[in-house]
């Protein structure tokens, strides 16, 4: 066991997939692994879908004090702001046992299913198949109709033809 005051700090975190506003709750274990007790704060980076929770309540930074062999959890907070395959940011513990970093990462999602009506004129019809054909072909990253990419999986294809295509047979 490390002498005098030493911190440790629990892997990174990953939150995986979380729906653009909703938000998602994990904890950073604190330990004090050395002989004392030290002090000091712990806070995230610079993202605003990233937050220290305390007491319920996003905080701009907690105050860490431990004595030998205690732990302390610290709640972060991911309520993603955007649609984004990997949202990262760094949880900073800076104390006098020690600073420490672990990266934290999720990955935000929008549940929906897109609008056959690609052209927005009220109805599905041969326009709109005409779109999403048009976009499928000439799929880039940026998709001319991404509109059309009706199963939001970022891809235009087969399944969004499908969907159209039963839309329009109603």
């Amino acid at each position: 066991s490390p002498t005098g005051p030493q911190v440790s700090v629990s892997p990174s975190l990953q939150f995986g997939y979380v729906q653009q506003g909703s938000q998602d709750e994990k904890n950073f274990m604190i330990y004090s692994v050395g002989t004392a007790a030290f002090t000091g704060t712990a806070k995230m980076g610079t993202r605003v879908d990233y937050n220290v929770i305390q007491g319920g309540v996003p905080v701009n930074e907690i105050t860490v004090n431990l004595d030998a062999g205690q732990t302390l959890a610290v709640t972060v907070r991911y309520a993603p702001t955007v649609t984004a395959r990997n949202v990262e940011d760094v949880f900073q513990v800076r104390t006098t046992g020690g600073d420490q970093d672990r990266n934290v990462s999720g990955t935000s999602i929008i549940i929906r299913t897109g609008n056959p009506d690609i052209d927005e004129n009220g109805v599905v019809d041969e326009n709109d198949l005409y779109a999403l054909l048009l976009s499928w072909y000439y799929a880039t990253p940026g998709i001319p109709k991404p509109q059309a990419d009706l199963n939001i999986d970022d891809i235009i294809n087969h399944p969004d033809l499908a969907r159209l295509l039963e839309a329009l047979g109603k």
